[in-house]
C-alpha cells in the first residue's frame, strides 16, 4: 500500500511540476529515491521549506500571493500573506509603492510560473531582494504544508 501511495505521490507531483513547462529557466527535476522529490533551486526562486521556516520564524519579509481572487479563496498558504494579482503586475496597474526596494518579499502562485514573472517586474523595478517561491502553491502542499479554504472555511 505505501508503494501505491509513493507511485501516485509522485504521479501527483510530476503533473503540477508539468505545469512549470512555459517558464524556460525554471528546471524542475523529480529524483525518485525512497521515493522522495528533490527541486533544482534556480537563482530567482527560494525553496517552500525556506519559506514555511521564514513563516515561523522571521516577521519581517513580505509573503505575496500572485494568483487570482478565486484561486485564493480555493486554496492559500495560512499566515500574513499579502494578495497582489500577476495580471494587475504585468499590466503595469501595481505600483509597489508600499514597499522598499530593500525589503525580503517572496511572491508566489499555483506552480511557479507567474511568480517568476511578477519577479522579474520587481526585478525590473529595482527591487533587491525578491524571491519567487520554487514550485509554487502546489509544491507547498505536496510537502504536506498547513493551507487554508475561504471555500471550505477551513485554516
Amino acid at each position: 500500500m505505501k508503494k501505491v501511495l509513493a507511485a501516485l505521490t509522485v504521479i501527483s507531483a510530476l503533473f503540477f511540476l508539468n505545469a512549470c513547462t512555459e517558464s524556460s529557466d525554471l528546471q524542475t527535476s523529480i529524483l525518485i529515491e525512497n521515493p522522495e522529490i528533490t527541486m533544482n533551486i534556480e537563482s530567482f526562486e527560494i525553496a517552500p521549506e525556506d519559506v514555511k521556516r521564514k513563516l515561523t520564524t522571521d516577521s519581517d519579509f513580505h509573503l505575496i500571493d500572485v494568483r487570482t481572487p478565486d484561486e485564493r479563496n480555493t486554496i492559500h498558504i495560512n499566515g500574513n500573506i499579502e494578495y497582489i494579482n500577476s495580471i494587475d503586475v504585468e499590466a503595469g496597474n501595481i505600483s509597489f509603492d508600499n514597499y522598499d526596494k530593500n525589503d525580503e518579499i517572496v511572491v508566489y502562485c499555483r506552480s511557479g510560473n507567474r511568480s517568476e514573472r511578477v519577479y522579474n517586474v520587481m526585478k525590473n523595478l529595482g527591487f533587491t531582494n525578491v524571491k519567487s517561491m520554487a514550485g509554487g502553491i502546489n509544491e507547498w502542499v505536496s510537502l504536506g504544508y498547513n493551507t487554508c479554504s475561504e471555500v471550505n472555511n477551513t485554516c
